[in-house]
């Protein structure tokens, strides 16, 4: 006699199609669902890397006297790699 008898553990019938499908449909929908707030949530992450860059870079300028204003000036005038992008953004007057 079968060892999983012997025990008394039913064996169950092999899951239907529909179910199949059903569960699947379900593995999908969850994926979707996760995969969305991933991205939401990577949206939100580098929204505040670059508000913390800026809100930085601001400050450092506020503070910035002598050897500092011409590492600024170096910064933002010297393109960064092989683009001819500065790497940091225009610096605008506040009025």
């Amino acid at each position: 006699m079968d060892s999983a008898r012997e025990g008394g553990a039913k064996i169950s019938p092999p899951p239907t199609h529909e179910t199949l499908v059903d569960e699947g449909v379900d593995k999908l929908m969850k994926e979707s669902q996760n995969a969305k707030l991933h991205r939401e949530k990577a949206k939100e992450y580098d929204k505040a890397i670059q508000e913390a860059k800026k809100s930085h870079w601001r400050d450092w300028l506020k503070e910035a006297g002598g050897k500092d204003l011409w590492k600024a000036n170096g910064y933002i005038s010297k393109p960064y790699g092989d683009s001819s992008k500065a790497r940091i953004p225009t610096l605008k007057k506040n009025q």
